[in-house]
């Protein structure tokens, strides 16, 4: 469920850049090493960098008893904290155009110094988290002293926003074919070689936990440009013979299997999946959908909205084919030899849920179910099992 925007966190200028749900939020917030805190002492604005981490719904700063901060909280002011992630520069063949592919956030309160002493070393410990997961475990734990000389900052990420840019330039359609390069050159924190401390003990080694270091990773979202750039390669999918390319298997909710041959029948559908078991809010009783036994989804789809293949499995469907889907090409009642079975595509629609739109984005969402995204069936087809037989990847998939 998205924060409702408060009159501060609305985005306004390029509004459809602005992402108001706490899972995005969240994201950014621990993808990122550090923020900038704003706060005003003594009539004076101040911008200060401190060490941040999320636990939950709270966001913890980290930073001096001696600081600036401190003294203008106990004035009970709010302050204002910024998180910003640069992911590319944004090459246009106009100066004015040119720009930068970010993640940002925020965030808006009144900030409370923590001052149990449970909170605070709970609090210590997710900011030494938020750095390197793992690290705690392995630290000497701090001394009472240390805890005292620590200030330890709580604010609510009740009043909270997000603003993405991502994709391509965006010229004047004129400058299109002036002999100037123009794109984007991707950034991402790199970790170097890990250093020993000269002071080292004789024998100890790097943990595993450092070796390979690197940030957690905001899932990206493609925006509806970069979507729609992609139909024409979807447009070329084969149209009366493919390709099997992914067979997936659901034995639970939110469970996935990966599976190089599966078995299909003509009463449970994928044998080992929860069709069955699970079954429908679109039938009067509740039971499995005779109809909705099979999701099959275009693999040139999924390749677009998931980005990497080890994020296909997520859209939920158990058939990732390389097979114009449309409803021109296959209309209800459309048989299809997959390996030795033959499944039939049915009438009933198959549309993206909320778990899609979290998982590939809002745009995408929209972009399947498009007036044109239903016409080439883009969130893919619902099918029947009419004949019980073995599919591996690879295998055939072709028109009856």
């Amino acid at each position: 469920m998205a924060i409702p925007p408060s009159a501060r966190t609305t985005v306004r200028r390029l509004a459809e850049r602005g992402e108001y749900d706490p899972v995005t939020v969240a994201a950014i917030v621990d993808e990122a090493l550090a923020c900038h805190v704003g706060f005003v002492r003594d009539a004076t604005p101040s911008v200060i960098p401190m060490l941040h981490a999320r636990d939950g719904a709270t966001l913890y700063l980290h930073g001096s008893p001696a600081s600036a901060l401190l003294r203008s909280m106990r004035s009970g002011e709010e302050i204002c904290v910024a998180i910003t992630l640069v992911d590319g520069i944004v090459m246009a063949r106009a100066p004015f155009h040119s720009s930068m592919n970010y993640r940002s956030v925020v965030v808006y309160g009144t900030p409370r110094i923590v001052e149990d002493e449970k909170e605070k070393r709970r609090a210590l410990e997710v900011l030494t988290e938020h750095v390197s997961r793992g690290r705690w475990e392995d630290s000497r734990r701090p001394t009472a002293q240390e805890i005292k000389s620590t200030l330890v900052v709580a604010l609510p990420l009740d009043e909270a926003s997000a603003k993405i840019r991502t994709g391509p330039p965006h010229d004047d359609e004129e400058d299109h074919a002036l002999p100037i390069w123009a794109g984007v050159i991707p950034l991402r924190l790199h970790a170097g070689e890990p250093i020993d401390d000269p002071r080292l003990a004789a024998g100890v080694r790097l943990p595993s936990y450092l070796s390979g270091y690197g940030r957690p990773q905001t899932v990206r979202h493609l925006n509806s440009e970069e979507l729609e750039a992609g139909l024409e390669e979807i447009r070329r999918s084969p149209h009366d013979e493919g390709v099997v390319e992914l067979i997936i298997r659901r034995p639970a909710e939110n469970e996935r299997e990966v599976l190089t041959v599966a078995e299909l029948d003509t009463t449970v559908g994928v044998v080992g999946d929860n069709w069955l078991t699970r079954g429908s809010t679109s039938t009067p009783d509740g039971r499995a959908h005779p109809d909705m036994q099979l999701n099959v989804m275009n693999a040139r789809v999924a390749r677009l909205v998931a980005l990497s293949r080890d994020r296909w499995p997520l859209a939920g469907d158990q058939l990732y084919v390389d097979l114009d889907l449309s409803v021109d090409n296959l209309p209800a009642g459309t048989r299809l030899a997959v390996g030795s079975a033959i499944i039939e595509v049915t009438a009933v629609p198959h549309t993206g849920c909320g778990k899609f739109v979290r998982r590939f984005g809002k745009a995408a969402h929209q972009f399947v179910n498009s007036p044109l995204g239903r016409e080439m069936r883009l969130r893919g087809l619902n099918a029947r099992v009419v004949r019980s037989g073995e599919v591996r990847i690879r295998d055939t998939i072709r028109k009856v």
